[in-house]
C-alpha cells in the first residue's frame, strides 16, 4: 500500500514564513520559522503513528536543521565582516601611533634643548625683553604640546590594545561557530540518511512500516524486561575478554549484536538501578542511556565486536521510535556474524540476562538473551541477542 502525501495545515503557515538573509530581522525571522516547525513536529507526534507522519517528522527536522545551518553561516559572515573591519581599524591605529611616536620624539628633543638652556641668563642677555618673553612663551607652548602629544599617544595605545583584544575575542567566536557548523552539518547528513533509510526499508508501504514499528517496540520491551530480571552472576571479567557470542535470540530479524551502555547505574538485587537512589533505572536518553560509540571512540570502552559494521546507530528520534543502542554485524567481510566472539567493553562483573517472555512474531528465535556487565564505576553495558 503506497501512501498519499497529507500534510497538517500548520505546515503551510511555516512555509509562508520567508526570511530575507539581507534583512535586519533575518535572525528573528529564522528563529520564528524554526519554532513554527518544532510546534508542527510536536503536533504530528501526538497523532497516530503512521509512515506518512514519520516522513513528515523527519522532513521537518531536516528543515529545522537547515535553518540552523543557514543561521550559523549568517553569523559567520557577520563575524568575518567585523574581524575585517577591526583589522583595518587596527592597521590605521598602528599608523597613527607610529606618527604620534615620531612627533613625540621630536617634541621631547625640543623640550630637552629648551630645558637645558638657562632662562635667567637668556633673560639678561643682550636680547631684548620682548624676545626673551617670546622665548619663554614658546618654551611653555612646546612643553604643553609635548604633554598633549604624550597623552594622545597613550590614548591611541590603549585603543589599539582594546581593538586587538576585541579582534582576538571575535576570532575565538568565529572558530566556535565554524565548529558548530561542522556539527550541524553532520547532524543534517544523519537526518537525511534516516529519511532515506526509512523510505528504503518500508518502500513507502504502510503495512511494512507498521510491522517494523511493532518489531522495534517489542524489542525495546524485551530488553526492558531483561534489565528488570537480571540472572545469575557469571563472575569477574577483564577488558576485552570474550564473554559471549553473537546470536539471533528474541526480537531479532538476523544475527547481530545489540550493544547498550548506561551511566550512573549499577546491578543490584537482580535489576539495573540508579547508582545513588537504587530505584529501577528509567532508561531515558537524558538520564541513563548514553551513546556507547562515544566511549568506544574515546578509548574508554573496548569495541565489543571488532571489525564489524554499524547496522543501526544510537539515535533519537528514530523513525521507529528510539533506538537505544548500537547494532553491529559483519556485512563486508568473510566473517559470518553468527557465533563471533563478543568482548567485554571494560573490566567488571558479568551477569546473565534473559527476557522471561517470548517476543511476539519471533517465537522461533526463543526468548531474548544477553549479558550485562556492571563495570562498578557508574557504567553498565548490555550485550543482547546472544544464543
Amino acid at each position: 500500500m503506497v501512501l498519499a502525501t497529507s500534510r497538517p495545515v500548520l505546515a503551510v503557515a511555516c512555509e509562508d514564513i520567508q526570511c530575507d538573509r539581507d534583512s535586519e530581522n533575518y535572525f528573528s525571522c529564522n528563529n520564528k520559522k524554526q519554532q513554527c516547525l518544532r510546534d508542527k513536529i510536536a503536533e504530528t507526534q501526538t497523532q497516530a503513528r503512521s509512515l506518512q507522519n514519520a516522513i513528515d517528522i523527519l522532513q521537518d527536522q531536516i528543515a529545522v536543521q537547515q535553518l540552523k545551518i543557514a543561521q550559523t553561516r549568517a553569523e559567520i559572515r557577520d563575524l568575518e565582516k567585523q574581524i575585517e573591519e577591526l583589522t583595518e581599524r587596527i592597521y590605521g591605529l598602528d599608523l597613527s601611533l607610529d606618527r604620534l611616536s615620531g612627533v613625540l620624539v621630536d617634541r621631547v628633543i625640543k623640550h630637552y634643548k629648551i630645558a637645558t638652556s638657562n632662562p635667567v641668563l637668556t633673560f639678561f642677555s643682550n636680547r631684548s625683553l620682548n624676545s626673551s618673553l617670546a622665548e619663554l612663551k614658546y618654551q611653555r607652548l612646546v612643553q604643553r604640546q609635548t604633554a598633549q602629544t604624550l597623552a594622545k599617544a597613550e590614548n591611541q595605545r590603549l585603543t589599539y590594545d582594546e581593538q586587538r583584544q576585541l579582534k582576538q575575542q571575535k576570532q575565538l567566536e568565529l572558530d566556535d561557530l565554524k565548529s558548530r557548523l561542522e556539527q550541524q552539518t553532520a547532524l543534517l547528513d544523519a537526518q537525511q540518511a534516516d529519511k532515506e533509510e526509512l523510505l528504503r526499508v518500508t518502500k513507502n508501504d504502510e503495512q511494512t512500516y507498521q510491522q517494523l514499528l511493532a518489531e522495534a517496540i517489542a524489542d525495546r520491551a524485551s530488553i526492558e524486561r531483561a534489565l528488570s530480571s537480571v540472572g545469575a552472576k557469571v563472575g569477574d571479567v577483564g577488558r576485552g575478554e570474550v564473554i559471549a557470542s553473537v546470536g539471533n535470540t528474541g526480537c531479532s530479524s538476523g544475527p547481530h549484536l545489540h550493544f547498550e551502555a548506561y551511566k550512573n547505574a549499577k546491578v543490584k538485587d537482580g535489576k539495573v538501578v540508579d547508582k545513588e537512589s537504587d530505584d529501577p533505572v528509567q532508561f531515558k536518553i537524558t538520564d541513563h542511556l548514553i551513546n556507547p560509540l562515544d566511549k568506544i571512540n574515546s578509548g574508554s570502552f573496548k569495541h565489543p565486536l571488532p571489525g564489524s559494521t554499524i547496522t543501526n546507530g544510537f539515535k533519537t528520534p528514530y523513525f521507529l521510535g528510539i533506538h537505544t543502542g548500537v547494532d553491529f554485524a559483519y556485512l563486508h567481510s568473510d566473517r559470518v556474524t553468527r557465533g563471533q566472539p563478543i568482548l567485554a567493553a571494560d573490566k567488571g562483573v558479568a551477569y546473565l540476562a534473559q527476557d522471561p517472555q517470548l517476543c511476539s512474531g519471533f517465537e522461533s528465535n526463543g526468548v531474548g538473551k544477553g549479558m550485562i556487565v556492571d563495570h562498578e564505576n557508574g557504567f553498565v553495558t548490555l550485550y543482547w541477542h546472544i544464543p
